[in-house]
């Protein structure tokens, strides 16, 4: 039987050796390519499930617009239409408020105001005049 040779001894051991260590780099390689992928498949299920949600939340911001508009169009009808039948029913009792009666405090607050003016008009602006705070020139 024939003995190997140091040389051959050694070549096989090299050989050995860097298969190993190279199948240990393979190895290490796919197993992180597997984390990796492993990781970025989560990202992606969590990220698609984000967009979703804010789907859902476009759609529904989107109907309450939708709604509000809808309401502020019916709320501007109904305005329109009040205005229009308070101007009509103002002018059908116009008639009504041309002989305007007040009440007597009203009628002698009135009264006062006048006399103030007249005199302020004929002793100048210098004269005290009461303060517009006091109703009817009480002090």
């Amino acid at each position: 039987m024939l003995m190997p040779s140091a040389t051959s001894i050694s070549l096989a051991l090299a050989a050995l050796i860097t298969g190993a260590a190279g199948g240990y780099w393979m190895g290490l390689d796919h197993g992180a390519l597997q984390v990796r992928a492993s990781t970025d498949s989560q990202s992606v299920a969590v990220l698609s499930e984000l967009i979703e949600s804010q789907k859902t939340l476009t759609d529904e911001a989107n109907k309450a617009s939708q709604q509000i508009n809808t309401l502020v169009a019916e709320r501007q009808r109904h305005d329109y239409s009040t205005t229009r039948t308070l101007k009509e029913v103002l002018n059908e009792t116009a008639a009504l408020r041309v002989d305007c009666r007040f009440d007597d405090r009203v009628m002698r607050e009135l009264t006062e105001a006048r006399n103030r003016a007249a005199r302020a008009v004929t002793s100048g602006l210098d004269g005290a005049l009461p303060d517009t705070g006091n109703a009817g020139g009480q002090q």
